[in-house]
Protein backbone atom coordinates (compact mmCIF):
# COMPACT_ATOMS: atom_id res chain seq x y z
CA UNK A 1 0.00 0.00 0.00
CA UNK A 2 1.52 3.16 -0.91
CA UNK A 3 1.65 5.91 2.04
CA UNK A 4 2.45 9.55 1.98
CA UNK A 5 2.52 12.56 4.82
CA UNK A 6 1.53 15.10 2.20
CA UNK A 7 -1.86 15.23 2.02
CA UNK A 8 -2.09 16.57 -1.09
CA UNK A 9 -0.04 13.45 -3.05
CA UNK A 10 -1.68 11.00 -4.78
CA UNK A 11 -1.08 7.51 -5.98
CA UNK A 12 -0.93 6.60 -9.94
CA UNK A 13 -3.94 5.33 -9.32
CA UNK A 14 -6.03 8.08 -7.60
CA UNK A 15 -3.93 10.39 -9.97
CA UNK A 16 -5.75 8.89 -12.76
CA UNK A 17 -9.29 9.22 -11.54
CA UNK A 18 -8.68 13.15 -10.78
CA UNK A 19 -7.50 13.21 -14.88
CA UNK A 20 -9.89 10.78 -16.05
CA UNK A 21 -12.48 13.26 -13.99
CA UNK A 22 -11.45 16.47 -15.06
CA UNK A 23 -10.42 15.93 -19.06
CA UNK A 24 -12.50 12.19 -19.60
CA UNK A 25 -11.50 9.02 -20.17
CA UNK A 26 -10.67 9.57 -23.63
CA UNK A 27 -8.93 12.63 -23.69
CA UNK A 28 -7.42 12.15 -20.28
CA UNK A 29 -3.40 12.12 -19.57
CA UNK A 30 -1.30 9.71 -20.65
CA UNK A 31 0.50 8.44 -17.35
CA UNK A 32 4.01 6.57 -17.53
CA UNK A 33 5.82 6.00 -14.16
CA UNK A 34 8.38 4.16 -16.90
CA UNK A 35 8.97 7.46 -18.61
CA UNK A 36 10.62 9.75 -15.88
CA UNK A 37 13.50 7.35 -15.08
CA UNK A 38 17.16 8.62 -15.51
CA UNK A 39 19.09 7.68 -18.53
CA UNK A 40 20.94 4.55 -16.24
CA UNK A 41 17.32 3.37 -15.23
CA UNK A 42 16.59 4.83 -11.69
CA UNK A 43 13.27 6.23 -10.49
CA UNK A 44 13.67 9.65 -9.31
CA UNK A 45 12.99 9.80 -6.03
CA UNK A 46 12.32 12.16 -3.04
CA UNK A 47 15.24 10.56 -0.42
CA UNK A 48 15.04 11.10 3.06
CA UNK A 49 14.39 8.93 6.61
CA UNK A 50 10.44 8.54 5.96
CA UNK A 51 11.31 6.93 2.36
CA UNK A 52 14.04 4.84 4.24
CA UNK A 53 11.57 3.79 7.43
CA UNK A 54 8.91 3.11 4.33
CA UNK A 55 11.04 0.74 2.29
CA UNK A 56 12.41 -0.95 5.13
CA UNK A 57 9.22 -1.72 6.62
CA UNK A 58 8.13 -3.53 3.05
CA UNK A 59 11.36 -5.49 3.11
CA UNK A 60 11.19 -6.15 6.26
CA UNK A 61 8.74 -9.60 6.01
CA UNK A 62 11.47 -10.77 3.59
CA UNK A 63 15.02 -9.75 4.81
CA UNK A 64 17.06 -10.65 7.84
CA UNK A 65 18.87 -7.46 7.52
CA UNK A 66 18.10 -3.79 6.73
CA UNK A 67 20.09 -0.81 7.32
CA UNK A 68 19.37 3.36 6.01
CA UNK A 69 22.59 4.90 3.87
CA UNK A 70 23.00 8.59 5.49
CA UNK A 71 24.81 11.67 4.60
CA UNK A 72 26.62 12.10 7.94
CA UNK A 73 26.91 10.42 11.46
CA UNK A 74 24.06 11.59 14.35
CA UNK A 75 22.49 10.35 16.81
CA UNK A 76 18.64 11.70 15.66
CA UNK A 77 18.61 10.19 12.75
CA UNK A 78 19.47 6.62 13.58
CA UNK A 79 16.87 6.64 16.48
CA UNK A 80 13.94 8.07 14.02
CA UNK A 81 14.79 5.22 11.86
CA UNK A 82 15.60 2.53 14.39
CA UNK A 83 11.82 3.42 15.89
CA UNK A 84 10.68 4.14 12.67
CA UNK A 85 10.72 0.35 11.52
CA UNK A 86 10.75 -1.12 14.96
CA UNK A 87 7.20 0.85 15.44
CA UNK A 88 6.33 -2.08 13.60
CA UNK A 89 8.66 -4.53 13.04
CA UNK A 90 10.03 -4.92 16.89
CA UNK A 91 12.26 -7.58 16.37
CA UNK A 92 13.96 -6.34 12.52
CA UNK A 93 17.44 -6.25 12.32
CA UNK A 94 18.61 -3.47 11.67
CA UNK A 95 22.41 -1.81 10.19
CA UNK A 96 23.85 1.66 10.00
CA UNK A 97 25.88 2.34 7.60
CA UNK A 98 27.23 5.53 7.79
CA UNK A 99 28.77 5.94 4.12
CA UNK A 100 26.72 7.15 1.37
CA UNK A 101 26.48 11.09 -0.07
CA UNK A 102 22.48 11.16 0.58
CA UNK A 103 20.14 9.43 2.28
CA UNK A 104 18.92 8.03 -0.58
CA UNK A 105 17.78 4.34 0.01
CA UNK A 106 17.70 1.03 2.11
CA UNK A 107 19.42 -1.89 1.68
CA UNK A 108 18.08 -5.16 2.42
CA UNK A 109 20.41 -8.63 3.37
CA UNK A 110 19.47 -12.17 4.19
CA UNK A 111 22.06 -13.30 6.77
CA UNK A 112 21.99 -16.09 9.44
CA UNK A 113 22.51 -14.22 12.73
CA UNK A 114 19.56 -13.27 15.09
CA UNK A 115 18.67 -10.63 17.26
CA UNK A 116 21.13 -7.80 16.51
CA UNK A 117 21.43 -4.48 15.01
CA UNK A 118 23.92 -3.71 12.79
CA UNK A 119 25.71 -0.83 12.02
CA UNK A 120 28.66 0.44 10.18
CA UNK A 121 31.05 3.72 11.25
CA UNK A 122 32.33 4.81 8.00
CA UNK A 123 35.66 6.48 7.71
CA UNK A 124 34.07 8.32 4.51
CA UNK A 125 33.08 11.09 6.41
CA UNK A 126 35.36 13.43 7.65
CA UNK A 127 34.08 13.37 11.36
CA UNK A 128 35.67 16.22 12.96
CA UNK A 129 32.84 17.77 10.91
CA UNK A 130 30.27 15.60 12.46
CA UNK A 131 30.01 18.36 15.03
CA UNK A 132 30.52 15.64 17.51
CA UNK A 133 33.00 16.77 20.39
CA UNK A 134 35.75 14.41 21.35
CA UNK A 135 33.80 13.44 24.36
CA UNK A 136 30.65 13.31 22.09
CA UNK A 137 32.41 10.84 19.87
CA UNK A 138 33.88 8.33 22.86
CA UNK A 139 30.58 7.76 23.80
CA UNK A 140 29.19 7.30 20.20
CA UNK A 141 29.24 3.89 19.83
CA UNK A 142 27.11 3.09 23.81
CA UNK A 143 25.10 5.48 22.34
CA UNK A 144 23.79 3.18 19.86
CA UNK A 145 24.15 0.43 21.51
CA UNK A 146 21.36 2.12 23.51
CA UNK A 147 19.27 1.87 20.68
CA UNK A 148 19.92 -1.72 19.84
CA UNK A 149 22.95 -1.13 17.22
CA UNK A 150 24.82 -4.14 18.73
CA UNK A 151 27.39 -4.57 16.17
CA UNK A 152 29.22 -1.75 14.88
CA UNK A 153 32.14 -1.87 12.19
CA UNK A 154 34.20 0.39 10.56
CA UNK A 155 34.92 -0.92 6.78
CA UNK A 156 37.64 0.64 5.81
CA UNK A 157 39.84 1.20 9.40
CA UNK A 158 42.11 -1.20 7.20
CA UNK A 159 42.90 0.58 4.43
CA UNK A 160 43.24 4.30 6.15
CA UNK A 161 45.93 3.01 8.94
CA UNK A 162 47.91 1.26 6.32
CA UNK A 163 47.61 4.44 4.39
CA UNK A 164 48.94 6.53 7.67
CA UNK A 165 51.63 3.92 8.93
CA UNK A 166 53.40 3.72 5.24
CA UNK A 167 53.09 7.53 4.50
CA UNK A 168 54.55 7.64 8.51
CA UNK A 169 57.58 4.94 7.24
CA UNK A 170 58.31 6.20 3.94
CA UNK A 171 59.03 9.76 5.55
CA UNK A 172 61.08 8.62 8.19
CA UNK A 173 62.93 5.86 6.23
CA UNK A 174 64.15 8.50 3.58
CA UNK A 175 65.59 10.64 6.75
CA UNK A 176 66.30 7.93 9.06
CA UNK A 177 67.21 4.50 6.91
CA UNK A 178 66.45 1.37 9.04
CA UNK A 179 66.21 3.20 12.76
CA UNK A 180 62.64 4.33 11.46
CA UNK A 181 61.78 0.89 10.47
CA UNK A 182 63.07 -0.80 13.77
CA UNK A 183 62.19 1.94 16.50
CA UNK A 184 58.79 2.54 14.48
CA UNK A 185 57.35 -1.18 13.30
CA UNK A 186 59.47 -4.02 14.76
CA UNK A 187 60.41 -2.77 17.96
CA UNK A 188 56.47 -1.86 18.68
CA UNK A 189 55.29 -4.59 17.25
CA UNK A 190 57.01 -6.27 20.31
CA UNK A 191 55.67 -4.01 22.77
CA UNK A 192 52.01 -4.30 21.60
CA UNK A 193 52.56 -8.09 20.93
CA UNK A 194 51.27 -7.75 17.10
CA UNK A 195 50.92 -11.60 15.86
CA UNK A 196 52.35 -10.27 12.66
CA UNK A 197 56.18 -9.88 14.18
CA UNK A 198 56.49 -13.41 13.14
CA UNK A 199 54.72 -12.92 9.90
CA UNK A 200 55.60 -16.35 8.34
CA UNK A 201 54.24 -18.51 11.44
CA UNK A 202 50.99 -16.13 11.23
CA UNK A 203 50.82 -16.49 7.21
CA UNK A 204 50.49 -20.42 8.17
CA UNK A 205 53.95 -21.72 6.85
CA UNK A 206 54.51 -24.06 9.84
CA UNK A 207 50.85 -25.35 8.19
CA UNK A 208 52.33 -25.63 4.83
CA UNK A 209 55.59 -27.38 5.84
CA UNK A 210 53.65 -29.99 7.15
CA UNK A 211 51.08 -30.61 3.79
CA UNK A 212 54.50 -30.55 1.98
CA UNK A 213 55.80 -33.24 4.18
CA UNK A 214 52.84 -35.42 3.98
CA UNK A 215 52.76 -35.15 0.38
CA UNK A 216 56.32 -35.84 -0.76
CA UNK A 217 56.70 -38.70 2.51
CA UNK A 218 59.09 -36.44 4.17
CA UNK A 219 61.69 -36.14 1.49
CA UNK A 220 61.14 -32.85 0.86
CA UNK A 221 64.18 -30.43 1.01
CA UNK A 222 62.78 -27.41 1.41
CA UNK A 223 61.24 -26.07 3.78
CA UNK A 224 59.23 -22.18 4.92
CA UNK A 225 59.86 -22.96 8.69
CA UNK A 226 63.23 -25.15 8.37
CA UNK A 227 66.81 -24.74 10.30
CA UNK A 228 68.14 -20.74 10.32
CA UNK A 229 64.50 -19.26 9.37
CA UNK A 230 64.78 -15.74 10.70
CA UNK A 231 61.50 -15.62 12.81
CA UNK A 232 63.85 -17.82 15.37
CA UNK A 233 65.67 -14.57 15.82
CA UNK A 234 62.81 -13.23 18.02
CA UNK A 235 62.67 -16.06 20.62
CA UNK A 236 58.91 -16.03 22.03
CA UNK A 237 58.13 -12.23 21.91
Amino acid sequence: MWESSNPFALSNAAARRVADSIFGEKGSVYFDWEACRVREGYYRIKPGVEYCIQRARAYAPHSDLIWMETGKPGIPVARKFSQGVKAVFPHQMLAYNLRCVKIVCCFHLLIYQHNDIYICLSPSFNWDASGMSDEQLAKFNDDLGKLGYVWQFITLAGFHSNGLIITKLARSFGDEGMLAYVRDIQRQEKVQEVELLKHQKWSGAELVDRMVNVASGGQSSTAAMGAGVTESQFGKH
